[in-house]
């Protein structure tokens, strides 16, 4: 079978052009041909269709062989040219195979035109590979060079631990003017000293072909700041020599959002121990306060105990204060929340900050005449303040200024800076002192319980713990930014707050009237806890059932003939929790009102199961008798009916 083979014949005699196809013939291909004479015509020619071979008289009236070659090299087009005449020199074949034709012959030796065809087509074939494989190298080495522009990822080349190649993202991770600040100068040049060594082992072993893991190291930046980095470094070949590729990755944010993780697990766990030392330290303060008030209310004003208990008294309260701190450490929800105006209760602290900061310590309070509301206990947010002002005087031992300001603050976008706010309207409390200032190291520990402050020696307690814990209870942030010798500025973000008008109106409190004795199931596993309360309740007209849990709190009340006014129920209890008992409780009795206590914030019903609803209601421990006297009073006289 014959080889098809597309010819382009340039020649300006029929015969002769006969005889070049019959000799092609004889070598084995079947020819399809188009014959032309001038440059015109073979341009046309060589536009209309795919050729495999030209074949191109050297002697042609007004145009010849090698002008048809230089037509042929104008068009692009890479087809085998083979110039054929009736004689030729051999300097102008000499002259023909320099122009670029694949070979030449003479017409009365056409028997070498097989031959030739095969030689030319092979080389023809040859030359597209190698052009093609060129093509493929280019785009290849084009893609390698975007993808190493492009890269996110610093990339370094070294040789002998010098710089001899760094990509966009190296020149912008050390923050150079361009490759030129780097290329020539020791990589290590560029590594804190804490990990040079370590660094230089990680090349060398990457020189000798050894894969080390991924190695976290802190590099410089031409400023001189310090950037924390992850790199890997592989060997490879640069320009024919051994030489080592490092990618290095900037991994601060990661690190930074490491931290803050690792400090909410810390936080978290410190606030679930407060959180149970407070309950056991509750009941027994309620114990000590109910107790020590019952024996004051029984000596006459002028006996000499009467200073001895005030004194034990007083010291209970400090103690509540403590636990109370210790609640705000483990909440996870605001205590008593209501719409309250940020300005309105600055306003109203500021003697009291004043007195707090001293003489020699100037307050000043930006508050524009502009409402700022927020939904917040106002206790706790007294806290804030009053903890914030003390830390910033303790800072200032030399006097000072305090600046209190709040603004309204609109996001529309996304904050993420040393706090992350979603869009929205937030007040920004800020409050700004002219102190000491603190370290980074300080600053990273600021809001964990007992760590120091910047006066050797001492401690900030609870107080910025306290802080913390209550500005993520309100739903919003805190930062601080602070700086050895400058002092520091504390910016907290309170999510906005457009109070309507049942938050305005406080619903007046029905007492109860006369009538029958008040029942009250008392359900507490204390002891001491549980006498106290029955001594007191029954002191005060009230008729008790006592109950050391759950269960045994059902089976009294299904043993009772009358009517039972209030459940009064410990939350954690053995056998049967409060939670379970007002379940059970309730589907019986549905129309008689449920009050909790615990030394653990009301969160831990929510925490129980129980679904935040408002039947109910709760007294936080440590309470007073007047506590728990006005409170069981306020639930009966609100579910007693009418008249009676």
């Amino acid at each position: 079978m014959k080889t098809p083979l597309n010819i382009l014949v340039v020649e300006d005699s029929k015969d002769d052009a006969e005889l070049l196809l019959r000799a092609v013939k004889q070598a084995g291909y079947e020819a399809s041909y188009s014959l032309v004479q001038n440059a015109k015509a073979m341009s046309s020619e060589l536009g209309r269709k795919s050729w495999d071979l030209v074949i191109s008289d050297y002697v042609i009236p007004g145009f010849g062989g090698l002008a048809a070659l230089k037509v042929l090299q104008e068009s692009g087009l890479e087809i085998p040219f083979i110039i054929v005449s009736g004689k030729i020199g051999e300097d102008v074949a000499v002259e023909a195979l320099h122009s670029g034709a694949n070979d030449y012959l003479l017409k009365d030796r056409l028997t070498r035109l097989g031959p030739a065809i095969d030689r030319a087509l092979k080389e023809a074939s040859q030359k597209r590979k190698r052009s093609q494989a060129e093509q493929a190298l280019r785009e290849s080495e084009e893609r390698y060079r975007r993808l190493v522009e492009s890269c996110p990822d610093a990339m370094f080349i070294t040789s002998d631990n010098t710089i001899v190649f760094a990509n966009p993202a190296a020149v912008s991770l050390l923050n150079a003017a361009s490759p030129i600040d780097l290329v020539g100068k020791s990589i290590l040049e560029f590594t804190d000293a804490n990990f040079r060594d370590l660094v230089e082992e990680h090349l060398r072993q990457a020189l000798e072909g050894l894969d080390g893991p991924l190695l976290e190291e802190k590099m410089l930046r031409t400023d001189g700041t310090a950037v924390m980095v992850e790199a890997i470094a592989r060997r490879i070949n640069y320009h024919g020599d051994p030489a080592v590729q490092v990618l290095c990755r900037d991994i601060s944010t990661r690190k930074h959002f490491e931290a803050q993780l690792l400090n909410s697990q810390k936080m978290e766990a410190i606030a679930r121990l407060a959180g149970g030392v407070a309950n056991d330290f509750n009941n027994l303060l309620t114990v000590i306060t109910g107790y020590s008030g019952l024996i004051r209310s029984g000596l006459q004003p002028e006996h000499p105990l009467q200073k001895d208990i005030q004194q034990v008294i007083q010291s209970t309260e400090r103690a509540i204060g403590l636990t109370n701190q210790l609640l705000a450490l483990s909440r996870k929800e605001v205590a008593a929340p209501e719409a309250l105006n940020l300005n309105v209760v600055l306003d109203q602290i500021l003697p009291l900050v004043r007195r707090l900061m001293g003489e020699n310590i100037e307050t000043v309070a930006n508050i524009p005449n502009v409402s700022c509301h927020i939904r917040a206990d106002r206790g706790q947010l007294e806290t804030v303040i009053i903890n914030l002002a003390a830390h910033a005087r303790d800072s200032m031992l030399h006097g000072g200024q305090l600046t209190l300001t709040t603004e309204n603050l609109k996001l529309s976008r996304a904050l993420h800076n040393q706090v992350h706010l979603r869009p929205g309207e937030y007040i920004l409390l800020t409050i700004a002192d002219t102190g000491l200032g603190l370290t980074e190291e300080y600053q990273e520990h600021l809001f964990e319980p007992f760590f120091g402050t910047t006066q050797p020696g001492k401690n900030t307690g609870l107080g910025l713990a306290t802080v913390y814990a209550i500005v993520k209870q309100h739903g919003g942030q805190i930062s601080c930014i602070s700086e050895v010798g400058k002092g520091s500025v504390f910016k907290i973000y309170f999510p906005a707050h457009k109070p309507s008008q049942r938050e305005t109106v406080t619903p007046p409190i029905r007492t109860a009237t006369g009538g029958r004795q008040p029942v009250v199931l008392l359900a507490e596993d204390e002891e001491v806890l549980r006498e106290f309360a029955n001594l007191i309740l029954r002191k005060h007209g009230f008729h008790v059932l006592t109950a050391r849990d759950g269960t045994e709190a059902l089976r009294l009340a299904d043993q009772f003939d009358g009517q039972v006014d209030v459940l009064f129920t410990d939350v954690v209890m053995p056998k049967m929790n409060g939670t379970e008992l007002y379940k059970h409780f309730t589907q019986k009795h549905p129309n008689t009102p449920v009050i909790f206590t615990s030394g653990y914030p009301r969160n831990i019903l929510i925490e129980s199961g129980l679904e935040d609803r408002p039947d109910y209601e709760f007294l936080q421990k440590p309470y007073t008798t007047q506590n728990l006297i006005d409170k069981i009073r306020e639930v009966i006289s609100l579910h007693r009916p009418s008249g009676s």
